[in-house]
Parts: C-alpha cells; structure tokens; sequence
C-alpha cells in the first residue's frame, strides 16, 4: 500500500459518512425481531466526497485533482483527506493539538490522562483518532481526566493514545470502477468531481 499526497487545489465542498460494518450479519427471527448482530470486522466510516468547482483557465487545480483520481484508481493506494478542524473552521469539530493516554478501559467506556502541557477540552461531537477516527458520544470526568465513549468504538487498552483528529485515512470505494468524469469544456476544466470512499 502506498500513501499519496492530498493536494492543496482539492477543495472539499461537500463530503458525507456513515459508519459501515463490513462483514456484519443480522438475522431475523421466526417472531420476525431481529437477532443479535453477527460482527465479523471492525466499523469503519464511508461516504462520498465533493472536490469544488474549479473554472476554466485553473489547470494546476484541474492537474491536481485528476492526478489524485488517476492514483487513487489503484487500489493498493490511499490518501490522508482533511476531516477535522477547530470548532469555527467549519469542518468536522475536532480538538486541533488535543492528545490522551488510555488510563482503564471497560467495555466501550475509556479513562483518558490528557497529556501534559495540552488545555484543549473534548466535547459530544467531536471527532479523535487512534489510526481510524470516531465521534465522541458522551463525555464525563473532568477536562484533565475525560471518560468518553466512541461512535464507532475503537477497542483500545491501557497506554494506548487517542489524537485529535484533523485527516481520515480513505481509498476510493470502487477502484475498478471505469472512471470518474472529469468536466471540460473546449477550453478547458469547467467543473467538480465526487466519488465513493471508505476509511481504511
């Protein structure tokens, strides 16, 4: 697998995710209910993600954008996309800098000992990552010593760091897919992409 470089000239105008469990099996029960979740894999977001209009005459924009398209139609290859931000950037809310070490775990529910030197304070809502990213569901304890939950969880242990959570680390969803059209006019790029991705 190989990491390529998310450039600059892809802005992002609109993106969406879902939490997806590859591999999970619900069955139904003859009373009709469903049973029990059969979980064979790890939760991971997918989604699909805009990249802005550029306009005619913008070729290092319209370059930047098909070379990410034309690399990411391999499938071995994968891209740090920009997710989160502070609070009135507008992106995903994630607090930029913040860093915990995993001080008890039990059952979804983990103890953090913010990291010396840090003052940013977690919140429902905002988004960390320890390799995947998840959403903070709930949050008790105190600023210093947060007890949080994570939607989706990601099992971890004592000693174990969470990090805010400014990239996602994606690949296109269907890279044997034929191809992505890329808007041109007889003079040249004229407009915006989307594809499919999922987190990996």
């Amino acid at each position: 697998m190989a990491l390529v470089a998310w450039p600059t000239e892809a802005r992002i105008v609109e993106i969406s995710h879902e939490v997806w469990s590859p591999g999970r099996i619900v069955h139904r029960l003859r009373s009709g209910d469903l049973d029990t979740p059969l979980v064979r894999g790890q939760p991971r977001l997918v989604g699909t993600v805009s990249l802005g209009l550029y306009g005619r005459g913008n070729y290092a924009g319209a370059a930047a954008v098909e070379l990410l398209l034309a690399e990411l139609a391999d499938p071995e290859n994968f891209v740090d996309m920009p997710w989160g931000g502070d609070r009135a950037s507008g992106g995903y809310p994630s607090p930029i800098g913040w860093e915990g070490d995993v001080t008890a775990a039990a059952s979804g529910v983990y103890t953090f000992a913010r990291r010396v030197g840090r003052t940013e304070v977690v919140e429902p809502g905002d988004w960390l990552s320890r390799g995947r990213v998840a959403m903070v569901r709930t949050v008790s304890g105190t600023a210093a010593a947060p007890v949080l939950t994570l939607i989706p969880d990601i099992p971890m242990s004592t000693g174990d760091t969470l990090f805010s959570a400014p990239t996602i680390r994606i690949r296109k969803r269907d890279p044997d897919e034929s191809g992505i059209l890329v808007p041109r006019s007889a003079t040249g790029f004229a407009g915006g992409v989307t594809f499919e991705w999922e987190e990996v």
